[in-house]
């Protein structure tokens, strides 16, 4: 074959390559063409998301702000992780909804660092005020009569306003991980990534969130609630015995002791007694007071059925 038909033909098979190619990505046009069979359900999703979330932490905000009553300890730590949603909500939702249906970034650089800065910091508040939740319930009941003076109006607002000052300043790693990338040979476009230059760094920037969001609050409650839940058994335990009637009945017919002394119908006291019957006397009504104190802080009131 002559060269010149050898380059006739290496001409043509590049013709039919190039009819091969997909015809070109337009990234302009991509906002305005959508798959209804993707939208509908994606766009039901994600507005029930942003209605509910918007309607209901709003309601808490409101409900803790404008009512007096409702401005327990609790439900301050409530309104601040309600705040701390809203931002996922009213930020972060409408952007990952666009992004779904994009193939670049139309935000720029600042908005790619600033939504995913915000993002965790919303996600780091809301596990401390959960965490911190967990302690002030610990306290509450395990220690009742130091949470009088620890867990109070004014600590509870200095404990919400360091977890938002340390949410932001935990936070700030995530500026330096995520990058701002043109792509695209012929068309440019941008996307929003972590930066894949960096692995090592974006690595260190996981196990730093793993240890921060997960592993510390987990271990925080996990402790706060074991130990709320042991006290809660052992209480409703000593409840249905002091209930029952038995444990006042052999409180009042004998108290060991070599000289002890017993109390019958007549109440007549049988012999002296002796210093030991004395402080066994002294602790059983300790706990009798003990038990009493904590009922009164839960809420209830003892009643003991006395054995006719």
């Amino acid at each position: 074959m002559s060269p010149d038909g050898s380059n006739a033909s290496a001409g043509l098979s590049q013709i039919s390559d190039e009819d091969d190619l997909p015809e070109d990505y337009d990234y302009e046009e991509s906002a305005w063409r959508f798959d209804l069979a993707d939208l509908i359900p994606t766009a039901v999703v994600y507005g029930a998301t942003l209605l509910l979330g918007l309607v209901g932490n709003l309601l808490i905000v409101y409900t803790v702000a404008r009512f007096p009553r409702m401005r327990s300890i609790s439900n301050l730590f409530l309104a601040s992780l309600a705040s701390a949603d809203l931002l996922i909500v009213l930020l972060c939702v409408p952007v990952k909804f666009g992004q779904l249906f994009s193939y670049t970034w139309t935000l720029g650089e600042l908005g790619c660092k600033l939504l995913l800065y915000v993002q965790h910091v919303s996600m780091i508040c809301s596990v401390l005020n959960l965490t911190f939740l967990s302690i002030e319930r610990y306290y509450a009941v395990i220690h009742p009569v130091r949470s009088r003076y620890l867990c109070t109006f004014s600590q509870a607002r200095r404990v919400i306003i360091f977890i938002w000052l340390a949410a932001f300043l935990t936070a700030l790693p995530i500026i330096f991980v995520q990058v701002h990338v043109e792509m695209g040979l012929r068309r440019r476009a941008y996307w929003c990534m972590r930066d894949e230059a960096s692995p090592g760094a974006w690595r260190s920037f996981e196990i730093y969130m793993l240890i921060l969001v997960l592993c510390i609050p987990t271990l925080v409650m996990g402790y706060a609630y074991a130990k709320i839940c042991a006290q809660l058994w052992m209480v409703v335990r000593e409840r249905a015995h002091l209930t029952s009637g038995s444990a006042c009945t052999e409180m009042l017919e004998k108290v060991p002791g070599k000289q002890g002394f017993s109390v019958n119908g007549d109440k007549r006291l049988l012999g002296k007694p002796s210093r030991a019957d004395e402080d066994t006397v002294k602790q059983r009504t300790s706990c009798f007071a003990f038990t009493k104190e904590r009922w009164s802080l839960e809420g209830g009131s003892p009643r003991i059925r006395r054995k006719s």
